[in-house]
């Protein structure tokens, strides 16, 4: 993956302010992981939470196998891959 660092460093602006809001709303007991990738050549990536490390790693593990498995997808959703 190839760095902008630019446009990094501006993604990383936006989502500490995103963060910060979504913090905000959420009640006390409640953690968030928020995740920012571009697209394309120039590859980057950012993500903001208000989980400790480890948790975050949990999370983020839980929620690829649910998107692996189309376990978030309601009975007879297309799926974006299946789009023709």
């Amino acid at each position: 993956m190839t760095r902008d660092p630019k446009k990094l460093s501006e993604m990383e602006r936006a989502i500490q302010t995103i963060g910060r809001i979504v913090g905000d709303a959420m009640p006390p007991g409640v953690g968030f992981v928020l995740t920012l990738h571009s697209t394309g050549e120039a590859g980057w990536s950012t993500y903001i939470t208000n989980l400790k490390r480890a948790d975050t790693v949990k999370a983020m593990r839980e929620m690829a196998l649910v998107i692996e498995q189309n376990l978030d997808a309601p009975p007879g959703a297309i799926l974006r891959e299946n789009k023709q």
